[in-house]
């Protein structure tokens, strides 16, 4: 028993020697702090739009000159901090809250302090910096754009296509999607805009806004081929033999003759479309494929014709009636003692056109007559030419045929008298 006693007591002692020690060092380690300590809180996380950086000197805020605060952004240290901060106003010289503002076009930014004989120092990178990627080589159909947030091209960016503007050819757009590719109607935002290079433009501005920053870039189109136009002149006034109808492109009035193949070209006459428009031009040749002209005849027996052109993607049809076509009215009912012959200018009745007796035959009963004049009634001996021929019933003839040439055309027709005795 006294053996255990003596054990107990040494072991006793072991115990509070070595919590003495021990005391002693936790006595030094808790020592009053020095009364100068100088701390900062800063809440940074990338949702934010500010780095909120405050100072403290021991747990009471601490306001430092702005003097004491160095900011170098992106490489340049700034000669105002005020540029790239929220909260200080233009009189303040010294500040206890630095808010650094995030939407600004930054993308590393480095605060150092002094103060109180320490120095404190953080860089970040900005979570708020709209960065993209464009790919626009020559070679490529469409310009394809892509926007990120934050300063590595990682996280992608939706940006309302509110605030996307297209400037093409010095005209703002209404709907980007009339040059985009990729941009659904349905869609109200975008982290990708790929413009086409094949819509018809030269040169193109676009511009993107988010987070307050402003993103612009202006490109030439290296694809763009000029719209080409295509116009006509026509000159078919009614004294003229011919159609003239010649093909353009380029600005009017001062554009270039303009080569349309043949198989572009429609001609249909008188209801009926022609398989070879060289049977109603002058100007075709049968080896040609194509013409910048082309010139109707209109001494060919055709009332209406209809001429219809096409050509990038354009129409021109144009409808004419012929004004040299040869009329007549005739009147040769069983009653009457003449058969009366008309002549007209045109399709319709209306322009008398004097023919010359050089250009009327007559065949009577199978012999063709000297001098229409001996079978005719109105046609005085010293008459050259006429608009009239009645034909005289009442003279001794069975079967007579009659036939005008004019403009190229014949008329032509035969009677039988039904007054011969």
């Amino acid at each position: 028993m006294k053996k255990l006693r003596r054990m107990f007591m040494v072991l006793l002692a072991s115990i509070m020697t070595l919590s003495a020690v021990t005391l002693g060092l936790l006595a030094d380690d808790v020592s009053p702090r020095d009364s100068d300590y100088f701390h900062v809180t800063v809440y940074e996380e990338d949702w934010r739009d500010i780095i909120a950086v405050r100072f403290f000197r021991d747990a009471e805020p601490l306001v430092v000159p702005l003097a004491n605060m160095t900011l170098t952004v992106d490489g340049i240290e700034v000669d105002d901090i005020r540029d790239f901060t929220r909260n200080i106003a233009g009189w303040q010289t010294e500040m206890q809250v630095v808010m650094l503002d995030k939407l600004l076009p930054w993308q590393e930014m480095t605060l150092h302090v002094e103060i109180l004989g320490q120095e404190w120092e953080r860089t970040w990178l900005n979570t708020h910096f709209v960065s993209y990627t464009i790919f626009a080589e020559d070679w490529r159909e469409s310009i394809n754009i892509r926007f990120f947030q934050g300063v590595d091209p990682v996280l992608q960016l939706p940006i309302p296509l509110a605030n996307m503007t297209m400037i093409v050819d010095g005209v703002e757009v209404e709907n980007i999607r009339d040059f985009t590719l990729n941009i659904a109607n349905w869609q109200t935002e975008a982290h990708t805009v790929f413009i086409s290079k094949l819509r018809p433009w030269q040169e193109m501005t676009f511009r993107a806004e988010m987070f307050g920053q402003v993103w612009e870039r202006t490109f030439i189109n290296n694809m763009y081929e000029p719209e080409q136009t295509f116009w006509t002149t026509v000159y078919d006034e009614a004294w003229r033999e011919t159609i003239n109808i010649r093909f353009f492109t380029g600005d009017y009035p001062d554009g270039t003759a303009l080569d349309v193949p043949l198989a572009n070209i429609t001609m249909i006459v008188d209801g009926i479309e022609v398989s070879n428009i060289r049977d109603f031009t002058v100007n075709i040749a049968d080896w040609q494929t194509e013409t910048s002209s082309v010139f109707i005849d209109k001494q060919l027996p055709w009332q209406e014709l209809t001429l219809r052109v096409e050509m990038f993607g354009q129409v021109f049809e144009r409808t004419w009636l012929n004004t040299f076509f040869l009329s007549t009215t005739v009147f040769a009912e069983d009653w009457r003692e003449s058969i009366n012959i008309r002549f007209f200018q045109g399709v319709d009745p209306v322009l008398p056109l004097t023919v010359s007796l050089d250009n009327i035959t007559l065949i009577v009963d199978g012999v063709e007559v000297s001098d229409i004049r001996d079978f005719t009634r109105n046609i005085a001996g010293w008459q050259t030419e006429t608009q009239i021929v009645m034909l005289d019933k009442l003279l001794p003839w069975q079967e007579m045929t009659f036939s005008v040439t004019a403009f190229g055309q014949t008329w032509e027709r035969s009677w039988v008298n039904n007054m011969t005795q």
